[in-house]
């Protein structure tokens, strides 16, 4: 009696696994992955304030000691910008599960929910690179003495050889017209 009973659930178990809609299940799946993303994201928020406050930092008492907390600042909002990856990874998921013949009107209905949902992190990950350039005008902006220098250097050099260049031409015509 138990081995049919047994039997009985196992059959059953198979007959529900076989009836469920796995676009359904991948959509929850997506849907777990874009909530961890977003908090992830939310992060950058907090982040994007650090910045301002460095820059306020930064602008009062422009010192090469703040360089390392501008880069540590940096690499955190690389890790989220490579969140990017992800994200167009679901979207591309969300477009062939939209294809699927097995998915449903009410699936249907919610993808395009999801993919503004995704939209909006894009967004907020173009203004995470938006705060990366302008840290790193900061760190330009802290080594601006020794920038100026440099470009100074290499821009002379150049003009002084073409100088020196027309000079030894001049002195070869001299040469043989005399």
């Amino acid at each position: 009696m138990k081995f049919k009973w047994t039997i009985a659930v196992l059959l059953g178990l198979v007959l529900i696994l076989a009836c469920a809609n796995p676009v359904r299940i991948g959509l929850k799946g997506l849907k777990a992955d874009i909530i961890s993303l977003s908090q992830d994201i939310k992060e950058g928020k907090h982040l994007i304030e650090q910045a301002s406050n460095l820059e306020k930092q930064i602008i009062e008492n422009p010192s090469e000691e703040l360089i390392p907390e501008i880069d540590k600042l940096k690499n955190r909002m690389r890790e989220l910008i490579s969140l990017e990856i992800r994200l167009k990874t679901i979207n591309d998921s969300l477009n062939i599960l939209e294809g699927n013949p097995r998915a449903t009107r009410p699936i249907k209905e919610e993808i395009p929910i999801i993919r503004d949902r995704i939209g909006g992190l894009f967004e907020d990950i173009e203004v995470l690179k938006g705060e990366g350039v302008r840290l790193e005008g900061l760190k330009a902006y802290i080594k601006g003495g020794k920038i100026d220098v440099k470009e100074k250097e290499t821009v002379e050099k150049p003009e002084e050889r073409i100088e020196e260049e027309k000079e030894a031409e001049r002195k070869k015509i001299e040469k043989k017209t005399y």
